[in-house]
């Protein structure tokens, strides 16, 4: 009774194949981007798209020519939801989502219920605070427990030997610029506030800090002059200039 019609070729090009694997729940993966957990899915689509394209998305660049990726999709398809993650994506956006106090699992929100005007405070740290619900950070929603990024990274990035950077009282509040490359020259890829707290980093070379892939969701995407960047080589703040220094361990 419908009155659908598709020649041969489309209906080639858009079939779906019948067959749907999805993975165990054993195998779900938890990412910083979605509420709904992920698991291994793959229905036969040679179209679908990463819905996150991080740096390291290889959903492109991994794929036969005619479009069959060759690694695996992550999704929540299998709970009736419709996003997306490349095998690249999903691992650099993978979390081990921490317990509060009370051993509940946290997750990541930026809730402002119950908060007032006085907005909330890390209760490990003690020190990075957050306005209403600007802020992203892990909460217990059980018990109200707030965690910061950075006493317990947003994602998985490899951050082993990492450090904390504190800003000095000569950057504003405006922030102090993140650079593609190490020079003042180079292009300008977003910007990071002290609000936040003290940065997390990987090395400091010739007077500039390399910004920790970990700080690149939570606080540099989005942020002013924001540009897409390779946040595992690039995204650079000038320690100290001109006898300033900004930065300080």
């Amino acid at each position: 009774g419908g009155g659908y019609d598709l020649c041969d070729k489309c209906c080639q090009h858009l079939a779906v194949s019948k067959t749907v694997a999805r993975g165990p729940p054993s195998q779900e993966k938890k990412v910083s981007t979605h509420s709904t957990p992920l698991r291994p899915f793959d229905n036969g689509s040679k179209t679908w798209y990463c819905d996150k394209t991080c740096s390291p998305c290889d959903r492109r660049t991994n794929q036969r020519s005619d479009g069959t990726y060759l690694g695996t999709r992550w999704s929540d398809r299998w709970a009736g939801g419709g996003y997306d993650l490349c095998e690249k994506c999903c691992q650099h956006l993978s979390v081990t989502a921490p317990k509060c106090s009370k051993g509940h699992t946290m997750k990541v929100s930026n809730t402002n219920s119950g908060y007032g005007d006085y907005g909330w405070r890390c209760d490990g740290c003690r020190s990075n605070t957050g306005m209403e619900g600007r802020d992203e950070r892990w909460v217990c929603e059980t018990c109200g427990h707030d965690t910061c990024f950075t006493c317990h990274p947003k994602t998985a990035s490899q951050d082993t030997g990492s450090f904390m950077m504190n800003f000095t009282s000569n950057i504003s509040s405006a922030g102090l610029r993140v650079r593609q490359r190490r020079s003042l020259s180079s292009p300008q890829v977003g910007t990071i506030k002290p609000s936040g707290g003290p940065i997390r980093c990987t090395r400091v070379e010739d007077g500039w800090a390399k910004i920790s892939p970990s700080e690149y969701e939570s606080r540099i995407r989005g942020s002013y002059n924001f540009q897409e960047h390779d946040s595992s080589s690039e995204g650079w703040c000038i320690v100290k200039n001109q006898g300033s220094t900004f930065l300080q361990r």
